[in-house]
C-alpha cells in the first residue's frame, strides 16, 4: 500500500551506456533509494538497485502486485523499454524512502547526468549533503513546541474523528490480477489557461479549483444529494521543506492536510471554491500539514492511539490529491528546454504520470502535474474493487467537472 508509481515517456533513441551510468550517479546522490530498513535504521543495501531493460513492451506486470518490502530490498524498482525512436521508463518507489518532490529530485538528477554524459561535459549537479537526512525530524520545521503541537493535533484530531470519511462507492471485491493501472488525462494548454483564469476570477488558485472539482466528482459518483450528511474527505499532501533543505537528498518530507465536506455541500461549486480557497490559505499560514505528523510523533508510544490512527479498517480519506506543479522546475538549469520540452542526449521528455500510494479504503488516488503548459491528471484505482471500465469512468467524471468550469 505504500508503493508509488511513475511512468515517463520519451521520444528519440536512447544511449544505453550513458543512461545506466546516469542512473548510477543519481542513485548515489540519493542514498535512501538504495537502502533497506534494519532494526529501525536505514542501512545501505550491498545488492544495489539494478535497472531492468525490457525488449519492447513497456507494460509492467508485477508478480507481487507492486508491493515493496524495504526490510528485504531497497524501495526502488526501475524498468526501461525502447523502440527505434521511443523510450519508456516505469518506476516504483516506497513512500518511506521519499515523497513526490524527492522522487522528482532523483529523476531530475538522472536526466541531468544523462545530458552531461551525452554532451561530454563535466558533471555540474546541485550539491547535496546526505548528512542532512539525519535532521529531518518532525518537530524541527518551525521549531514547534510539544505543547503547541499537541494542542493543534488535538483540535485537528477531534474534527478528523468526528467526521468519518465515506469511501468511494465501488463494485463488489474482485481478485487482484496485477498492480493497479495508472490512468491519466491531459488538458490542452488553452484549456489549462482557462482553468487558471476561472480560479483567479474567484480569488482562488488552480489547486483550489482542482480540489473543488474533485469534491464535486466524488459527490456525483457517490450519488450525494441535497439531504446527504455523509462526509467526503480529500488528503492534500503538503511539502514541509524549507530554505534550509536545499541540499537535502530525496526523502519523505511531506505533511498531510485533510479537507472535509458533507455531500450536500458539494452541490454548490461556487460557494465550495470560496471556502476551499480560504481553508487552503489557512493550511499554508498555520502549517497545518505538519500538525498531524507532530501529533502522531507524540502519541506513537501509546498503543491504543497508534492503532486508532493507523488501523486499515477505518477510512481516513475518501481520496488523495497531490499536486507537484510544473515538472520542468525539477530539471537542472543546464538541461536544454525547447518549446517547453526538456531535452537531453537526443531524448525529449513527452510526458509523465504518477500517483500517490493507495491505502486501505482509500480506493482511488489522484495526482496533478503540468508540463508544456498542459495539465495532466493521473489516477490509480484499487483493482481489488475497481474494474478497468469503472476506473476510466471515475477519471472521466473528474475531468468532466473540470471541463464544465471552462464552459462557465
Amino acid at each position: 500500500p505504500m508503493t508509488c508509481q511513475v511512468a515517463l515517456q520519451f521520444r528519440g533513441a536512447i544511449n544505453k551506456r550513458h543512461w545506466e551510468a546516469a542512473y548510477r550517479i543519481a542513485i548515489g546522490r540519493h542514498p535512501l533509494l538504495s537502502s533497506v530498513v534494519s532494526n529501525g535504521y536505514w542501512e545501505h543495501s550491498p545488492n544495489g538497485v539494478p535497472l531492468i531493460w525490457l525488449d519492447s513492451n513497456h507494460e509492467i506486470a508485477e508478480r507481487d502486485g507492486g508491493y515493496l518490502n524495504i526490510a528485504h530490498a531497497p524501495g526502488l524498482r526501475g524498468w526501461t523499454s525502447t523502440t527505434d525512436d521511443e523510450a519508456y521508463l516505469t518506476l516504483q518507489f516506497h513512500h518511506a524512502c521519499c515523497d513526490g518532490v524527492g522522487f522528482l529530485q532523483f529523476v531530475g538528477d538522472w536526466f541531468a547526468a544523462y545530458h552531461f554524459l551525452c554532451a561530454g561535459k563535466p558533471m555540474d549537479l546541485c550539491p547535496l549533503n546526505p548528512r542532512d537526512l539525519k535532521g529531518r525530524g518532525l518537530l524541527r520545521r518551525k521549531r514547534v513546541s510539544r505543547a503547541s503541537a499537541l494542542a493543534t493535533f488535538s483540535s485537528e484530531s477531534w474534527k478528523f474523528n468526528a467526521r468519518r470519511a465515506k469511501p468511494i462507492d465501488c463494485c463488489s471485491p474482485r481478485e487482484q490480477k496485477s498492480s493497479p493501472s495508472l490512468l491519466h488525462s491531459t488538458l490542452s494548454r488553452e484549456s489549462t489557461f482557462k482553468l487558471r483564469r476561472f480560479a483567479a476570477n474567484a480569488n482562488a488558485n488552480l489547486n483550489d479549483l482542482l480540489l473543488t472539482c474533485l469534491f464535486s466528482a466524488l459527490a456525483d459518483w457517490n450519488g450525494e444529494d441535497a439531504s446527504s450528511s455523509r462526509w467526503l474527505r480529500i488528503n492534500m499532501p503538503t511539502n514541509l521543506r524549507g530554505s534550509s533543505d536545499r541540499t537535502l537528498p530525496a526523502a519523505n518530507v511531506v505533511g498531510y492536510a485533510f479537507l472535509s465536506r458533507r455531500g450536500r455541500d458539494c452541490l454548490e461549486q461556487g460557494k465550495m471554491l470560496t471556502s476551499i480557497a480560504e481553508e487552503t490559505a489557512s493550511i499554508r499560514r498555520l502549517n497545518r500539514g505538519q500538525a498531524i505528523l507532530d501529533g502522531l510523533n507524540l502519541v506513537r508510544g501509546i498503543p491504543a492511539a497508534r492503532w486508532w490512527y493507523t488501523s486499515p479498517r477505518i477510512c481516513r480519506a475518501t481520496t488523495v490529491l497531490s499536486n507537484v506543479g510544473d515538472l520542468t522546475r525539477w530539471f537542472h538549469k543546464s538541461v536544454p528546454r525547447i518549446d517547453g520540452s526538456v531535452k537531453a542526449g537526443g531524448l525529449t521528455l513527452q510526458g509523465m504520470q504518477a500517483s500517490p500510494p493507495l491505502r486501505p479504503l482509500t480506493r482511488a488516488v489522484f495526482l496533478a502535474s503540468k508540463y508544456r503548459g498542459e495539465l495532466t491528471i493521473s489516477m490509480r484505482a484499487d483493482e481489488r474493487v475497481f474494474g478497468e471500465e469503472e476506473s476510466e469512468n471515475l477519471l472521466s467524471c473528474y475531468m468532466e467537472c473540470l471541463v464544465q468550469c471552462m464552459a462557465e
